[in-house]
């Protein structure tokens, strides 16, 4: 037996000397929510037999690599693409600084550390990278990262959503290994006003939000970039406000964001249906930072950065790259991003109705179909 099989076989045993992720070990770790409680995916599959590798265990705090350890091991590594879902309102953002935990990316490099999936070094982008970044409160439903390691990705993924809180992988790909999550063909948002934040402006603000497309200086829609490396062009490839109900959804896709575009983006839209901005003064500051200066300061109006819990970071799209999906478990993400949102009734309700949508239509034409 190579001295590296003879590492990971040992890095597993501690794994598994230690205590398991149980649902009781999650609550005392993170306070305490009906997330745990519920053991949702228990729920689902509590009836089912497994009829394979890829789909979760009937207990989420079962899986702790009892059975099939040799089988879990490559003889080489591979780069996974995962596609992923989380509840951001349980989270200070995604991105992970230095080693600490209640981030996004920093749970899940948690996990992967003591499965032994990825050494614990101090250099976790060799092993770990994500395709995009979100804000604290900010959701997502189609995020990807990628995954190097010796593990298979059946496995792989039963460990993740055994053991994660709020964060659910529905999604599969192996890549190559010059494949970067970054370099996608474009990213997808939805933000959602809901029932009576939208004013009376409505057709205006519905023709204003067709403005965005094409490309345009976000100067004054973004966070400015302080070392100034960044250019504030963008372009947009598609732009819309419709009406659902009683709420406005705001979906744009574009290939890369700015710091806070989006919802700095969706806020302009949010003043011009209260009569505070016209589509014309957002034509202005879309050219520029000096003339759109010139409209704010005409208007007496600043751009404030829209809630972020409205956000979800919808899919990020890759134009060579088929995700087998695990259909199931991407109703687990539904079911568990609906129970965990920290909003309104109302707003609950709309995610409710929207993830939904999503899986029976949007991801159902274009991600089941990649």
């Amino acid at each position: 037996m190579s001295p590296h099989i003879t590492k990971k076989l040992i890095t597993i045993f501690n794994f598994l000397c230690a205590p398991c992720f149980t649902t009781v070990g999650i609550l005392l770790d993170r306070g305490g929510t009906p997330w745990a409680t519920e053991n949702l995916i228990g729920t689902v599959y509590h009836t089912e037999k497994q009829s394979s590798l890829n789909q979760p265990p009937r207990n989420s705090a079962s899986f702790c690599f009892r059975k099939g350890i040799k089988s879990s091991i490559l003889l080489t590594t591979m780069r996974y693409a995962l596609k992923y879902a989380y509840d951001g309102s349980l989270f200070e953002g995604s991105q992970r600084f230095r080693r600490e935990r209640g981030t996004v990316d920093g749970e899940i490099l948690h996990v992967l550390y003591r499965m032994g999936a990825v050494p614990g070094d101090d250099a976790p982008s060799k092993y770990f990278q994500t395709a995009s970044r979100t804000d604290k409160g900010v959701h997502a439903l189609g995020a990807v990262c990628t995954i190097k390691t010796d593990f298979r990705e059946e496995e792989l993924l039963r460990a993740l959503n055994g053991n994660l809180r709020g964060i659910v992988f529905w999604g599969k790909a192996r890549v190559k290994e010059s494949f970067r999550p970054r370099h996608a063909s474009s990213r997808t948002y939805v933000y959602i006003f809901p029932p009576g934040y939208m004013g009376e402006n409505v057709r205006e603000t519905v023709e204003a939000a067709e403005l965005y497309r094409g490309v345009h200086d976000f100067s004054l829609l973004c966070r400015p970039d302080a070392t100034k490396r960044t250019t504030p062009v963008r372009e947009i490839l598609f732009s819309e406000l419709r009406r659902e109900g009683e709420w406005w959804l705001f979906t744009v896709v574009g290939r890369s964001f700015l710091w806070n575009q989006v919802r700095k983006m969706a806020q302009a839209l949010h003043l011009i249906s209260l009569g505070e901005l016209s589509a014309g003064d957002l034509e202005e500051m879309l050219k520029g930072k000096e003339s759109g200066e010139a409209v704010l300061k005409k208007r007496g109006v600043t751009i404030s950065l829209a809630p972020p819990g409205g956000l979800i970071l919808w899919d990020v799209h890759y134009d060579n790259v088929r995700f087998e999906v695990d259909r199931q478990a991407l109703e687990v993400a539904r079911r568990r991003i609906i129970s965990n949102l920290h909003h309104s009734h109302t707003l609950s309700i709309l995610y409710g109705k929207l993830l939904k949508l999503s899986v029976e239509n949007h991801l159902g034409r274009e991600v089941l179909q990649m």
